[in-house]
């Protein structure tokens, strides 16, 4: 299955914490178009038009095994099972609940959660239907792909901000197994091309450890 919408208007840019959610396993509802928190029933996210780089703290950083490797280091998670191969040159950077790797304006994260219990075609829907909302969202497209680690979900949004000047390229891998769901992501301004190679980089050398 595979979509691809255009959004027909540009709209305040969304906390890319919200999409974050979406790429978990629990189905989150779509931001509220009021920032209201009495209209919202909750603190509004904060907003961000440009995507910031993580801040390291080194009493979360994630318990990473680095190992020399041809295509460039071999990060390996054993409390999260996974592992990933991250081109030479990218600092580690990231909180407890994740690994985030960056690299000149580039930004890529693994973000583990439970399990959808979807099916590979319901979690697609899911994602697509959810990022379609995503406020100051252009373009949205959506494939099911083979990985070595498994079939995943591929989905890239692109959204934009009337006062900055630029779009934002925002890409992700979805992969569940077992009670697990696991989703590399990329994002950056202005750099579509080099997003798409990055997290496909990732993606072709992520497995699950068993």
């Amino acid at each position: 299955m595979r979509y691809r919408l255009r959004a027909t208007r540009h709209l305040a840019f969304l906390s890319l914490a919200i999409v974050f959610a979406a790429c978990g396993g629990t189905d989150v509802p779509p931001p509220a178009t009021s920032t209201s928190p009495a209209a919202s029933g909750s603190t509004p996210p904060e907003q961000s038009a440009v995507p910031t780089t993580p801040q390291a703290d080194e009493s979360s950083v994630p318990t990473l095994t680095a190992a020399p490797s041809p295509e460039g280091e071999l990060y390996v998670n054993e409390a999260q099972g996974w592992s990933v191969t991250v081109p030479a040159g990218w600092e580690v950077v990231g909180t407890g609940e994740s690994a985030a790797f960056v690299k000149d304006g580039l930004i890529a994260e693994v973000l583990v959660s439970p399990s959808s219990g979807l099916t590979l075609q319901e979690l697609e829907t899911q994602k697509v239907e959810f990022l379609s909302n995503w406020q100051g969202m252009v373009d949205i497209e959506s494939e099911l792909v083979r990985l070595p680690a498994g079939e995943a979900v591929w989905v890239t949004l692109e959204s934009s901000v009337p006062d900055v000047v630029g779009q934002t390229t925002f890409t992700m891998y979805a992969i569940e197994e077992g009670d697990t769901q696991f989703v590399i992501s990329v994002r950056a301004l202005d750099d579509r091309e080099r997003v798409l190679a990055a997290a496909e980089a990732l993606a072709e050398s992520f497995a699950i450890l068993g």
